[in-house]
């Protein structure tokens, strides 16, 4: 009965460490996919990590470490890490004589940034590795100028993701206020955050939108 046990704690530790693996790699692929955060109690980061965790049974700490950004920014192509820890009772007395009640057992996963700026580059800017055969900007009419201090969004949706700064510029908005999330430059722009945003009248110098492929 106690080799019977031990078989069944050894089995349980070894698929708790497959699952925290797997934890950590999901609480990383967020963290990539969305690197502003917010990262503390009651964070949506926070909430996925305790849900993965409740169904290993694994001793969850009071709070999840937040990600580490190993490069030391968080633009595209740079590194986020995640280390996490979790502790698993032990069911063989003798065992926890040995190593205590419970066994914990450590994961730690790295993926690159996948939304945000381009660290030095304008995303207008052809790039060899992410956009091998540029294509001309396509011409762009002047903005309309009915309403002081009000630009018209452009037309997006379609467009390809290596031509929404030049669009974005000549529309007159400011460049920093347009974040592009790029796989690649060639990918056409399927989303906009805020939504059907295009031909509206913003303001040229507070509004704020995010394109993806």
């Amino acid at each position: 009965m106690v080799m019977l046990l031990m078989a069944i704690d050894f089995g349980r530790l070894f698929f708790g460490w497959v699952a925290t693996q797997n934890m950590a790699r999901i609480a990383a692929n967020y963290a990539a996919n969305d690197p502003a955060g917010p990262w503390g109690l009651g964070s949506t980061y926070q909430a996925q990590i305790n849900h993965d965790a409740v169904s290993i049974n694994c001793i969850p700490p009071a709070s999840w470490p937040a990600p580490t950004f190993i490069d030391g920014g968080t633009n595209i192509g740079q590194r986020v890490q995640v280390n996490l820890s979790c502790g698993f009772r032990v069911l063989t007395p003798i065992i926890s004589i040995v190593v205590g009640s419970t066994v914990t057992v450590g994961a730690s996963a790295v993926f690159p940034v996948k939304a945000g700026i381009i660290g030095g580059v304008s995303v207008g800017t052809a790039v060899p590795s992410l956009a091998p055969t540029p294509t001309p900007s396509p011409s762009t009419s002047p903005s309309p100028t009915s309403t002081p201090g009000n630009c018209t969004v452009p037309a997006f949706i379609g467009m390809r993701v290596n031509q929404a700064s030049t669009a974005w510029a000549n529309a007159g908005f400011v460049p920093s206020n347009l974040t592009a999330s790029l796989g690649n430059g060639n990918y056409s722009i399927n989303t906009e955050t805020p939504p059907s945003s295009d031909g509206h009248a913003e303001p040229c110098a507070s509004f704020v939108i995010t394109v993806g492929p």
